[in-house]
């Protein structure tokens, strides 16, 4: 991973924040039968990234190469609502405004999803990129999002959160 030239402009609170603003984006995922694993004491995560529900069957996920099931998953005509997603992600940004994580712009409108983490971590660093990605498959077509572009949205996701987490560790680390 990537990590930042300079120290994230956050302080512990404020990462905090942005964590806790991040589970609104996590709850409109379990809403749809995905979630977010909860890290254990280290700090990492279990590994167990379920999807269930719509599109889902409540097991790990995973990227074995059953072309049978891809094709399955496709077709079996599970799709999601983009103005679902993008409500929780105007939920995030609202939440990252109100706890003064980000200003308040002075034009109309929220930023865009990746800019926040731009503006916090870089343009390269590696959760900036994620979250460009996470946008790209969370803008679906015709206003829906199919069941594989959902799930790769949530597997970005996922990431950042993962990534966000480690980054609070490393710039502010729990003394014994």
């Amino acid at each position: 991973m990537k990590k930042a030239k300079t120290k994230p402009k956050l302080s512990a609170s404020q990462f905090d924040s942005l964590l806790s603003a991040l589970d609104e984006i996590a709850d409109h995922f379990s809403w749809v039968g995905f979630s977010v694993p909860e890290p254990e004491a280290d700090g990492k995560h279990s590994g167990a990234v379920k999807a269930s529900g719509a599109g889902g069957d409540g097991e790990e996920a995973d990227d074995s190469g059953d072309d049978d099931e891809d094709y399955t998953d496709f077709f079996d005509g599970s799709s999601y609502e983009r103005a679902e997603i993008e409500i929780a992600v105007d939920n995030f940004l609202s939440c990252l405004i109100t706890d003064r994580v980000i200003p308040k712009r002075k034009s109309k409108g929220l930023p865009q999803f990746h800019a926040v983490f731009e503006r916090i971590f870089g343009e390269d660093h590696d959760i900036t990129l994620a979250a460009i990605r996470f946008e790209e498959y969370a803008e679906g077509y015709f206003d829906t999002i199919s069941y594989e572009s959902m799930r790769d949205a949530f597997g970005e996701f996922v990431e950042i959160v993962e990534a966000v987490r480690q980054e609070k560790k490393s710039a502010y680390p729990v003394k014994p």
